[in-house]
């Protein structure tokens, strides 16, 4: 890749490591020149990736913005069956790929570090259009908000997914591969290989716990300045568990 000064391969405590990378003092790379700071960096990012996942699954999307592999398989499910659903999972589908593609030709110009700043920014843009309202109101909802969202989260993750791909960090938005690895780690009795995966993996799971027991009112939006759970913004639509008038849910959202 232009821009990029490839390296010979380096033991990794058992671990054999490929690295292409920008020169560190040009890119800001040398936070991942330490395994463990690797790993700690990839189970931050699987963390919030779980987070967003969770939120988008069961509110502001319902469906799943991080990953595909389902997407497509449920692109032709609904081809005939829902066509709109189709469409709406064909934006998500181009949006992640698109995001993929301009993630793999900025890493190179522009560096890790600014990259994941990158994403931030997409995030946070995704995160004031649900504050102004762009986001499906239930499953059955195909209006522009839903669409809009479709397609800036997907995106955002796609450029994530292409940026840490190309990182020791690795996949950090859908974890088939990860776990295929950490199996094949653990039959080879590559055990420090296995435990790294497994820590991504767990941050993934704890990501989605948090999502839903993140916030005092019991959404499945966790951060409030990113994602309001509470009735004044969303209508008590996606409050869980419970009913949304119940008096525990009035309480919690009144206090925060």
């Amino acid at each position: 890749m232009k821009g990029f000064t490839p390296r010979p391969s380096r033991p990794w405590r058992g671990l054999t490591v490929q690295l292409e990378a920008p020169m560190p003092s040009e890119q800001g790379w040398e936070m991942l020149s330490s395994p463990w700071i690797t790993v700690l960096v990839g189970v931050a990012i699987t963390f919030w990736t779980g987070a967003l996942n969770g939120v988008t699954t069961l509110t502001i999307l319902f469906g799943r913005a991080v990953h595909v592999t389902g997407t497509i398989t449920d692109i032709g499910i609904h081809a005939l069956l829902l066509p709109i659903n189709a469409l709406l999972l064909t934006i998500m589908w181009i949006s992640y790929v698109l995001g993929g593609i301009l993630g793999g030709k900025l890493l190179d110009r522009i560096g890790f570090t600014t990259s994941l700043l990158l994403i931030a920014g997409m995030i946070a843009i995704g995160a004031l259009l649900v504050w102004g309202g762009f986001y499906a109101e239930s499953p059955e909802d195909y209006g522009f908000g839903r669409m809009v969202i479709a397609f800036v989260l997907p995106f955002a993750m796609g450029f994530q997914n292409a940026v840490t791909s190309s990182t020791p960090i690795g996949r950090t938005t859908h974890f088939t591969g990860p776990s295929t690895d950490m199996s094949l780690a653990l039959a080879k009795g590559n055990y420090h290989l296995a435990s790294r995966l497994f820590l991504k993996i767990l941050g993934f799971t704890l990501g989605g716990f948090r999502c839903l027991r993140g916030s005092n009112c019991q959404s499945g939006i966790p951060i409030r300045a990113s994602f309001d759970c509470c009735r004044d913004h969303l209508g008590g639509r996606y409050l869980l568990p419970g009913e949304p008038d119940s008096p525990e849910v009035i309480n919690a959202c009144s206090s925060q």
